[in-house]
This record gives C-alpha cells, structure tokens and sequence, in this order.
C-alpha cells in the first residue's frame, strides 16, 4: 500500500510504500490521502493531470519509503483530497493502535459556546469559552480561536488575586485584546450555567482580571438560573483624537456625506478600554446601506488610534429600541461584528453629554439592537451614572444562551 502525505508548502504530496498494510490486504493496492482512499488498479487525477506511481523496487518487507514526489499546480493543500478521483470506499485503515488518529494521544480542554446579548438561540454574537484553559500552550490560543472563527473567543484561568473569581484573556481572529464586552458577558453566563460559579442571591457578582484591569460582572438569576448579565468597566470613557472628515468616512463606508450627521453629532472617537469611531448617521436606512470599502479604510486608518467603526442611528426595528447600530473591525479580521459590548459602553460616553433628559440622581438608559443585516439580532442595554455632569460609572447588559458544549484536542 501506498500512503500519501502532505509534504511541504510547496504543495507536493509524499507517496510512501507501506509493505506491512500489503500483508494485511494481501496483493491489494490502495492510496490514501488522510481518510480518503485510492484504487491504485485505476488512475488518479490531480489538477486535472493523469499519471500513475509505480512502487519502488528493492525495498524490504516492512520499511517505508518514498517513492517520488508529485507536483500539485495552482491547488491549496486543503483541495487535495476534493480533486481524487475512483475512490475506493471499501478500504479502511486497519484498526490498530499504530494507525490511530494522532489527536486521540492528545490532551482535551471542554469548551461551550454561548449566544450572546440575545435570549433565544442562534442569535446574538456567539462565543467560544474554555472555562479551564490551563494547559493550553500559548502558541496555540490563537490557533484554537481561528479554528472557531468567532468574533472572540475567551480563555479562564484561576485568578492571580484569590478575592477575584477569574482570569480570562480575550482573543479575536486578529490576535489578543485588552477588553471587550460580549465576552465578558458571554463568559460570566456560561460560568454561572455550568456551575463554575456559584448563584447564591437574586443577583451574584462577581470580578473578572482582563488586561483592561478588573472588571465587575453582576448576574441575575431566575430559579437558580442566569438570566441577566452585566458588566461595569474597568476604564470610564475617554475621548480619542480627532477622526477623518465625513467626506472621508462617507468614502470608507460607502454612503453619501449628507448620510453622515455633523455640528453636536459628528463622528468621535472614545474607549472604554477598547476604542472605536463612533459615525451617527441620519436613519436606520443608511446604517444598513454602510459597507466597509477595503482601499479607503486601508488609506484612511493607517496608523490610526482606531479603526473600527460603530455606525449608529435613531431609532429601531424593535419597540423600545433607542439606537440601531452596526460595528466593523476588519484592523481585529471581524468584518462585522452582531454585538458589540465595549462599543456600547463607550457610547455611553458619546450619548451622555449629548442627552437632554434631566438626570435627577438616576442612570440614563438606553436600548441598543445591532446585528439584524446579519441575521443576528442583537439586543444591549446601556447604563451611565451621571456625577456633575460627568459619566461615573458605565454598565451594559443582556441575556444569553448557552448553545454548544464539546472538547477539542490541543497540542
């Protein structure tokens, strides 16, 4: 039998001879690539050309060894099994421990992947949490959130302060960030649902250590069940340097500069940790027509304090909905993003001194929906504490729902 493996970034495949599976088949001839299986009677085809591979002679019995090498033109490595043709699917390797799969050896770290900032499944923004990710390797956490290719995916570790609950580090496709809400909400409710973390109240509260700094997290609970989850931040808003023009940002998004609100309402930058460009924009038809246009954002965010932006207006599709909104990061590798925690808690910090109703020692609210253009709509409530007319402290809530648990092998 012939196995063939992956070799090398050039694309070529390693043809081997395996005379030890031959006596097992007799005089049968098979090919393999990964679990697929090749009929070596018949020809195979590879990138649209035909050839065959003779068996090297001379070999001794048991010994693998390489028979040539064979040059796959124009095809990603991830093609390779798609292009075989007369499949043999009689065959299958033999079942020893020899050919076992190389990730049945390796270790397993449970996951659950939660919907958040929604309280029905398969909306809101998903997200994959590892609530004991000690042994993970660091080169891997990466890996492992690309692998999910969620807008983020979070990894729990003991806290380094016995009196906090946890650690979590926040990774997107585009590598590690400081801060973010979905997340934090999104893990606090996992946690809670699978009984890392004990409801002993009405409310339960609880504090994250995230590279932002410490982070509150308070959970409502319902007949011994998380209903509600709300995080406070760990850095109040902060205003950031002044943004493009609005004819500049009109070109990114792909909207017409009228589209774009001026004078009190004018795009600003702010962070809670994170930051972002917030863009009003004159109705919720105009928030769905925006589109991130790659060459303008790439020349106009070179550089910049921020590059994502959350485009916003009045309004909603749902009734009580405040603003409508939506939020792109190509700079995190999240085109777009359904919720958007920390964006919301740094809108708070934009609406506040832009809100006319009188506070009277009370928070202001409001009632973001966001994620409805893709079909994960999205519900976030918003909190400001108001001291001298200055925002003092800043909460967003909302539900979730725990969809998914599993392993995944890691090494």
């Amino acid at each position: 039998t012939f196995v063939a493996r992956r070799a090398d970034k050039q694309r070529r495949l390693r043809i081997e001879t395996r005379d030890e599976h031959e006596r097992s088949r007799g005089s049968s001839r098979v090919y393999t690539v990964g679990d697929r299986t090749l009929d070596s009677s018949r020809r195979w085809t590879l990138s649209g050309k035909r050839g065959s591979v003779e068996q090297e002679r001379g070999e001794s019995a048991g010994q693998s060894s390489h028979c040539e090498d064979i040059h796959v033109d124009g095809n990603e490595s991830r093609h390779l099994q798609a292009e075989l043709r007369w499949l043999d699917p009689s065959w299958r390797p033999p079942t020893t421990s020899a050919r076992r799969p190389r990730f049945s050896f390796m270790p397993q770290f449970t996951y659950g992947t939660v919907d958040v900032f929604t309280d029905v499944p398969f909306g809101g923004n998903q997200l994959a949490v590892f609530p004991d990710a000690r042994g993970i390797p660091e080169h891997r956490l990466l890996d492992v959130t690309r692998e999910f290719n969620y807008s983020e995916t979070t990894f729990v570790y003991p806290p380094s302060d016995p009196t906090n609950t946890r650690r979590v580090r926040i990774f997107t496709p585009g590598g590690e960030i400081p801060f973010a809400g979905h997340p934090t909400v999104g893990t606090a409710h996992l946690l809670a649902a699978i009984g890392e973390i004990r409801l002993s109240a009405e409310t339960t509260h609880i504090v994250f250590e995230e590279a932002v700094g410490l982070v509150h997290v308070a959970i409502r609970v319902l007949e011994g069940a998380p209903t509600f989850t709300q995080l406070t931040v760990a850095r109040l808003p902060e205003v950031g340097p002044p943004p493009p023009s609005r004819e500049v940002l009109a070109e990114v998004l792909g909207l017409d500069t009228a589209d774009l609100l001026d004078g009190d309402w004018a795009p600003q930058a702010l962070s809670c940790g994170l930051p972002f460009l917030f863009v009003p924009v004159r109705d919720c038809a105009a928030v769905a027509r925006s589109r991130i246009r790659m060459e303008p954002w790439e020349r106009a965010f070179h550089g910049a304090w921020t590059s994502e932006l959350f485009v916003f207006a009045a309004g909603g599709e749902r009734v009580g909905t405040d603003f409508h909104a939506r939020m792109f990061a190509p700079g995190l590798s999240v085109p777009e993003d359904p919720a958007t925690g920390s964006a919301c808690a740094a809108l708070a910090g934009y609406l506040t001194p832009r809100d006319t109703r009188p506070v009277q020692g009370r928070a202001l609210r409001w009632v973001v929906e966001q994620g409805f253009e893709m079909g994960r709509p999205s519900m976030l409530e918003i909190e400001a504490d108001v001291t001298n007319g200055a925002v003092s402290a800043v909460r967003v809530g909302g539900a979730s729902v725990v969809v998914s648990r599993g392993s995944m092998a890691i090494s």
